[in-house]
């Protein structure tokens, strides 16, 4: 069993999953939906899991609370039973503030991660991994110049944000930390664009 830094999401409707764990991801936190199966299993568990209401965290295997800090939301009015030893907010006023103070308590401080916009990781990508500035353009059908403007942009942006990149290998191993590529490369799922 291993642990990963992200915030699973628990939700009978898939919108309401998605809607969470993008709301999850604006406080800097990375975050996945999850299903019960894939929590019974234990292979790869996140350390904190928001389940949408009392119903869906009786579902949950009660070892779970042992291993994972289980924040359980529910209606105000829902007088239903909830996973025993799991953290419960009530769905009101105070909740958001809750539930980020319980992820916080887990994770420490959330991480806003730096923009990047999608022309920029398809070329960025391709030179971080190792192309040449010529190849990149090449494959990418811009000019040379075009690659280094994009980099400098990237590396501004990172320095901004008080995490300088010095050279190609930072900028993956910060591309990677944010999200934005997986390690072996790939560009990773996008984060939806923060609309507030």
């Amino acid at each position: 069993m291993r642990f990963d830094d992200s915030v699973g999401v628990l939700s009978a409707g898939a919108f309401a999953a998605e809607l969470s764990a993008s709301w999850i991801r604006s406080l800097g936190y990375r975050s996945r939906i999850v299903d019960v199966a894939e929590l019974a299993e234990c292979r790869v568990l996140p350390k904190v899991l928001v389940v949408d209401g009392a119903a869906a965290s009786t579902t949950l295997p009660p070892l779970l609370v042992h291993l994972v800090k289980v924040v359980v939301v529910v209606d105000v009015t829902d007088l239903g039973a909830v996973l025993p030893g799991a953290t419960v907010v009530r769905d009101a006023a105070g909740a958001p503030a809750a539930i980020r103070s319980a992820i916080t308590d887990v994770l420490g401080e959330g991480r806003v991660r730096v923009v990047i916009t999608p022309r920029e990781l398809e070329v960025m990508a391709k030179y971080v991994m190792g192309a040449t500035v010529k190849e990149t353009a090449s494959a990418h059908f811009v000019a040379e110049c075009t690659v280094r403007t994009h980099y400098r942009r990237v590396t501004q942006r990172y320095e901004a944000a008080g995490r300088p990149v010095a050279n190609k290998a930072q900028l993956l191993l910060a591309m990677v930390a944010d999200g934005w590529l997986t390690v072996d490369g790939t560009v990773a799922r996008p984060a939806p664009p923060d609309l507030g």
